[in-house]
């Protein structure tokens, strides 16, 4: 009586057997996604440089390398009112390489041009997708030079209802520390009222913090917000989270209202030495991205090999995720489903 069962085993492992002969396994190295390590947040897609590997190119939208992530802003916004009384203009003359960083450069305003009315000549960078939605954005960066007002920003934008920024003053700087102005728009509510917890001013304390390289960084997902100073949380907000896609944006400028202040009289430099911004698209989001499936799939699916870990694509080691069981995402892959009956059937048997 127990030979039907036996020659139902065997048929089963020899149906597995087959399809696990059929699944093309290659070498992978992040086609499945990336893993946070400290949050345990799972993000499809990346944008990753390191501004010191790139080569010295000029003009700088020539170098493949930035163009394909990239693209330099070319607008001008004219004089407002006394809330904004100088115009600027965002040039791409004020976005080139340095020393192995990326550099955005707000250029120094003088009295001539005060007699003229010129444009403050500013710098601004935008990212090529529009596609962003949730993701770790981080960008390691210092602003230099000032002598006046400069504003450095490091945003997420859509549009005024649904934008994400990371703010720094050149007026606020102090010998040990600078704040560092978070906000979640839209930041007014229907009456013209602060939304609570909207907006946060944080020190970013040390020695001559200002000087040096910070890193900053906010993560996005469906539920929240959480805003880091080098790599330690300093703010969260579940308030009006963002439900659309974007653009990312790293800028320098000030047009001498009472945010930025009086255009500094030098040159203003906003020194990028990296940014990582591990994130999803509107379709890899809800599970939908063909592409991505398809490039994950091939690569044999969710695993130690295919899931890359954050602090390692960060370092360069690019090595591979010890333990990927924990963030296969919520996809369902045949043949991991298949594995799973047979185990069924096979206990039972």
């Amino acid at each position: 009586m127990r030979r039907p069962l036996r020659d139902f085993r065997a048929s089963v492992l020899l149906v597995l057997f087959l399809l696990l002969s059929a699944v093309e396994v290659v070498d992978a190295s992040c086609e499945c996604g990336f893993y946070m390590n400290d949050t345990r947040d799972y993000f499809t897609h990346i944008i990753y440089n390191n501004f010191s590997a790139f080569p010295a190119t000029k003009p700088l939208r020539s170098n493949p390398d930035f163009a394909q992530n990239w693209v330099i802003q070319e607008w001008s916004v004219p004089p407002g009112n006394w809330v904004t009384p100088l115009g600027i203009s965002n040039k791409e003359e004020n976005v080139f390489l340095k020393d192995g960083n990326l550099v955005l450069r707000q250029q120094g305003y003088s009295k001539e041009n005060i007699l003229k009315g010129a444009n403050v000549s500013v710098a601004s960078i935008a990212s090529a997708s529009g596609d962003i939605i949730h993701g770790s954005f981080r960008a390691e960066f210092k602003m230099e030079n000032a002598t006046g007002g400069s504003c450095g920003g490091f945003f997420w934008y859509r549009d005024d209802q649904n934008e994400i920024d990371i703010e720094i003053l050149s007026r606020e700087f102090k010998p040990d520390m600078f704040m560092v102005h978070y906000t979640t728009h839209p930041a007014l509510d229907e009456k013209g009222q602060l939304v609570k917890n909207a907006t946060e001013v944080i020190p970013l304390r040390g020695d001559h913090p200002a000087r040096s390289f910070q890193r900053h960084r906010f993560d996005w997902t469906s539920e929240e917000l959480r805003f880091y100073q080098n790599s330690t949380q300093v703010h969260a907000n579940a308030w009006r989270v963002p439900d659309a896609p974007g653009y990312v944006y790293l800028n320098v400028w000030a047009d001498a209202g009472a945010w930025s202040g009086l255009p500094s009289t030098t040159d203003v430099f906003l020194t990028v030495k990296s940014i990582a911004i591990f994130h999803n698209t509107s379709a890899s989001d809800q599970g939908l991205d063909k592409a991505f499936n398809m490039r994950c799939e091939k690569a044999g699916g969710p695993s130690n090999t295919t899931i890359c870990l954050d602090t390692n694509i960060e370092s360069g080691k690019m090595d591979l995720l010890s333990s990927a069981s924990t963030v296969v995402p919520s996809r369902v892959w045949v043949l991991s489903l298949l594995c799973v009956v047979f185990g069924i059937v096979v206990s039972i048997l």
